[in-house]
């Protein structure tokens, strides 16, 4: 707990930090950074903005040698001091000297960067060193010391010999300082490391095309060079953070953008000050979270995190490292497998399933019927040919005719095709809705001269019967399922079908689609595109299951929490409901667009992406050692023509840039010729922790948000961390800052 309490104080005074301290942090809620200059008889005191704590410092750019702010008027404070300086200002590292080292590759894991920049040192006699960037989430590994660029440049062969391609950086060194210059080109020292850094006019801070609540912080980090740092309010962070992670337009489930609020929020105290020689606790990135500022910001997402507000995940009364991923191909992974330096109880693999069924009885089909497998026409077909059976008792020519008008809401002029030849077919239908005599108004001489092809699949009809074809073709009849090929004699099924497709066309039956959401008594609750709707679980309804482009219908149709669904309806009554078979049907991420995934990389592309962990021109084998429970592998042994190296956890997923480590490889060949590995996988992630499409699709089936974290983080409680109370008067975390007087800048 002595960890967590200084947490506490390190957010109350805008972080903590292992560097050197910055004079004009904030101090504890409600306060402004101290050294403001007392009022004077001729001039008002300029205060700094007030932004309620707990605070975050999140980093937004890293290594920068001079930052522009554009704006009429700025607040800054540093060194003691307040002023207001006309803009726009521009802040400038101003370091005593230059040094000059090599770049041998980024690293997502600081743990690998470190690994790999120890190997190189021992293979160059290169010092070596790794370093964080804030906005591109990774650890940089880098080598050397040298006096000069060419210096460096003569040493770059060490690398190449060590199998790594690198560049030239430079650094600050000695004694590294701001220097500030605002819009009526005064410059001045900054004292101290930081400057603190608001728009006068009350605005928010906007920084590469972003806006962000709170106020910035350039800091000067230990290479000499600034960092831009947003320091916010905690729950405002978390504004920014929830709809980046969880897009609201997609993720539209209350309860699972509240789980991942939750998370978020203990993610953010978990890792304070994790960055804390380079000014601040978390980056923007998926490093940590993703947070893109006040622009992402949601309605929903902001009731996620208002509703959650001062809630966080513990384990034996502490935040827990509540790591998260998109889609975890069905159950998560053991931390200590994929994360080695890792081993949490609550990180523990979990199944991302275990869905209740419920039964739909529908129409029953004829005893000793054996389902066919029907095309999507087809089962327009059948759909009709049942229908007009129920109805007449029989299910003739004439009948399916009367029932497709009685369906559509019109009166036939004229009666049913004399054969199933597309010559009797197409005319027939097309004059029995009226649309003979004003064709033209339908098909015109360039959609004629377009359908001609070549191919032309109706070239061989009458004339009349090419043109009703033509004219239905135009007319989109068919839609997804297409209309009966004219170059050959239909089934009775295929006419029923497209008489359907008429019916449909013209919207005399309306089509609905969306996700199961639950059984509500007698009906099913799915969700479409214009809300939640109840299906009445009617024994007159026809069911189907849609597998791999295939309709098998059935008497009682099983159906799962957020399975995609597709019902008919004339008025009240539905006519026919269908499930469509997901690629991830058993597990709560069956809406994921990432359950499967297939890469192809040549055998000298992955040489090449290995970078410094093996040299080497190719990859001859990739060998997965060992897998974790959930399937992911956990150890691969790669070998290229120079020698073989083996990989664990994560390291696996980054050397091999693959979406997850839940794959199988095999090695082929390409159009070239050249040797390829061609990686089938599924999810998408580190596969640890929560996982964001399984906790959207608990929330679909009815599970809280307790509920979801549960499950993923197994053992946890869920605890408070209340946010400090804002003193009275002072603006809360939302508001915009105070405006301030446009006096002339006293200077620093």
């Amino acid at each position: 707990m002595r960890r967590f309490a200084a947490a506490l104080a390190c957010l109350a005074a805008a972080g903590c930090a292992t560097g050197p301290a910055a004079s004009s942090r904030p101090g504890p809620a409600g306060e402004s950074p101290k050294g403001s200059p007392p009022a004077s008889p001729d001039r008002p005191a300029i205060a700094f903005p007030t932004v309620s704590a707990p605070l975050l410092r999140i980093g937004l750019a890293s290594d920068l040698s001079e930052l522009s702010l554009p704006g009429a008027s700025w607040i800054v404070s540093a060194g003691g001091k307040t002023s207001l300086r006309p803009g726009p200002l521009a802040f400038v590292a101003r370091g005593t000297a230059s040094l000059v080292r090599l770049q041998a590759g980024a690293y997502t894991e600081e743990a690998t960067a470190r690994s790999v920049a120890a190997d190189l040192a021992k293979k160059t006699g290169l010092a070596p060193s790794v370093v964080f960037s804030a906005e591109k989430g990774l650890f940089a590994v880098r080598l050397g010391s040298f006096p000069s660029a060419a210096a460096a440049k003569d040493a770059l062969p060490k690398l190449t010999a060590a199998g790594v391609a690198g560049f030239v950086v430079t650094e600050a060194s000695g004694a590294p300082a701001i220097a500030m210059r605002d819009g009526a080109g005064n410059e001045s020292p900054i004292a101290g490391s930081s400057a603190d850094v608001a728009p006068a006019a009350g605005e928010e801070i906007a920084f590469q095309s972003r806006r962000y609540r709170g106020f910035l912080r350039v800091f000067v980090n230990p290479r000499g060079s600034l960092n831009v740092v947003n320091v916010v309010n905690l729950e405002d962070y978390l504004r920014g953070v929830v709809p980046a992670e969880m897009g609201p337009k997609r993720f539209d489930e209350l309860e699972a953008l509240k789980a991942q609020a939750i998370a978020a929020r203990t993610y953010a105290l978990d890792n304070l000050n994790g960055f804390g020689a380079e000014g601040y606790d978390l980056c923007a990135t998926p490093k940590c979270q993703v947070y893109a500022g006040r622009d992402a910001e949601d309605p929903l997402t902001d009731a996620a995190v208002e509703q959650t507000r001062g809630r966080i995940a513990t384990w034996q009364g502490k935040p827990i490292h509540a790591l998260f991923t998109s889609t975890c191909g069905g159950a998560t992974e053991d931390v200590r497998l994929i994360f080695s330096s890792m081993g949490a109880p609550y990180l523990s693999g979990v199944e991302c399933g275990e869905q209740e069924k419920s039964v739909f009885d529908g129409a029953r089909l004829p005893r000793g019927t054996r389902a066919p497998a029907l095309s999507s026409l087809e089962w327009r077909g059948w759909v009709l040919q049942r229908i007009s059976s129920s109805r007449r008792s029989r299910s003739s020519r004439g009948a399916l005719w009367a029932e497709a008008f009685r369906l559509a809401g019109l009166e036939p002029r004229g009666g049913p095709p004399a054969s199933l030849s597309p010559s009797s077919v197409y005319p027939a239908v097309l004059a029995g809705f009226g649309l003979t005599a004003n064709r033209d108004v339908h098909l015109t001489r360039l959609d004629l001269d377009y359908a001609a092809g070549p191919p032309d699949p109706a070239a061989g009809l009458p004339a009349d019967a090419r043109a009703a074809y033509e004219t239905l073709s135009r007319m989109k009849v068919g839609g997804d399922a297409g209309l009966p090929p004219p170059s050959r004699a239909m089934s009775e099924l295929e006419l029923g079908g497209l008489l359907m497709s008429v019916a449909l066309r013209l919207a005399g039956v309306s089509e609905t689609s969306g996700h199961l959401v639950r059984r509500d008594g007698g009906s099913f609750v799915v969700k479409t595109a214009g809300g939640r709707v109840s299906v009445a679980a009617e024994t007159s309804v026809e069911l189907a299951r849609l597998l791999d482009g295939r309709f098998y219908p059935s008497s009682s149709l099983a159906l799962t929490s957020g399975d995609p669904v597709t019902f008919w309806k004339r008025g009240g009554a539905v006519l026919a409901f269908w499930s469509i078979s997901a690629a991830a049907g058993a597990t709560f991420e069956k809406e994921s667009t990432w359950t499967e995934w297939v890469r192809r990389v040549s055998a000298r592309e992955l040489a090449l992406r290995l970078g410094g962990r093996l040299s080497g021109s190719e990859v001859r084998a990739i060998e997965i050692k060992r897998r974790g429970r959930s399937g992911r592998a956990v150890e691969a042994a790669i070998t290229t023509d120079r020698g073989t190296v083996t990989l664990t956890g994560f390291d696996i997923r980054q050397a091999l840039e693959l979406p997850e480590l839940l794959f199988t490889v095999e090695k082929g060949v390409g159009p070239d010729g050249a040797a390829e590995f061609i990686f089938v996988g599924r999810g998408w992630g580190h596969g640890v922790g929560l996982c964001q499409n399984g906790a959207y699709g608990m929330a679909l089936s009815g599970k809280t948000s307790e509920e979801i974290l549960k499950h993923y983080y197994p053992g946890i409680e869920l605890g408070s961390f209340p946010p400090a109370p804002p003193p009275p008067g002072a603006p809360s975390p939302s508001s915009p800052a105070p405006a301030v007087p446009a006096v002339p800048p006293p200077g620093l």
